[in-house]
């Protein structure tokens, strides 16, 4: 639609900023990133910690100009190609990439260069066994309404963000997505073992562990306004 001044805005639901969510919760703004905000916000969420680790999980999103960027950085460095499964980047890539800082992906300074996190639009539902390249094209079949082989094409073009942006435009560049392998910590979650080696010595969160990520997707969902989008 188009605003007072005639500019055309954009009809994507508003999403609300992380300080204005901890703001809704009570956190004052002056204290939001200063020390100590994390005892004030997890007393905002009524002491429940369950509650302030699912706000912090669903903060975890990726832009589809981020994860597209992310893969053909991959690509380039021989790490992701055609036949290479969501196991293997989880194994390969993402566990060896985040060991030193024990954190998720997305909160690692590898993104943090990158742009980092953000409030997601949509959920990714998806297959570990599936290959990565296959998730991501569903994303950008998404968020720029092309079919898979014309998604294809883009990402073999010479310039494959240039190329989305001027089929689908900024704005889908900018949807975020909800992907768990990215914003889960692994760490705390399934590392350490022979068949995801690693040797940061981070003490496993298991489910029912109000501080565990890997049992709260339902409340995260529930966070999210765009639902969720299946990768086939």
């Amino acid at each position: 639609r188009a605003s007072a001044e005639g500019e055309v805005e954009s009809p994507r639901k508003k999403i609300p900023s992380v300080s204005s969510q901890m703001s809704h919760m009570g956190v004052p703004q002056s204290e939001q990133s200063s020390e100590g905000a994390l005892p004030r916000l997890l007393a905002a969420c009524g002491g429940k910690e369950e509650h302030l680790v699912t706000v912090k999980l669903t903060q975890r999103g990726i832009s589809l100009k981020q994860i597209v960027s992310l893969y053909l950085d991959l690509w380039a460095l021989g790490c992701c190609q055609d036949g290479t499964k969501t196991w293997e980047v989880v194994r390969n890539i993402i566990i060896p990439a985040t060991a030193s800082e024990r954190c998720s992906f997305m909160e690692s300074e590898f993104m943090r260069r990158r742009g980092g996190p953000h409030l997601p639009h949509k959920l990714v539902s998806h297959w570990w066994g599936a290959d990565f390249r296959d998730t991501l094209v569903s994303m950008v079949m998404d968020a720029c309404d092309m079919d898979a082989e014309s998604v294809q094409k883009c990402i073999h073009a010479t310039c494959p963000l240039l190329e989305l942006e001027q089929r689908a435009g900024m704005f889908a560049l900018g949807t975020v997505y909800w992907f768990c392998i990215l914003a889960v910590n692994q760490h705390h979650s399934i590392c350490g073992t022979d068949y995801n080696p690693c040797t940061c010595g981070s003490k496993h969160v298991l489910p029912g562990d109000p501080r565990c990520e890997m049992d709260k997707f339902d409340k995260v969902m529930a966070r999210i306004p765009g639902g969720i989008v299946v990768a086939l």
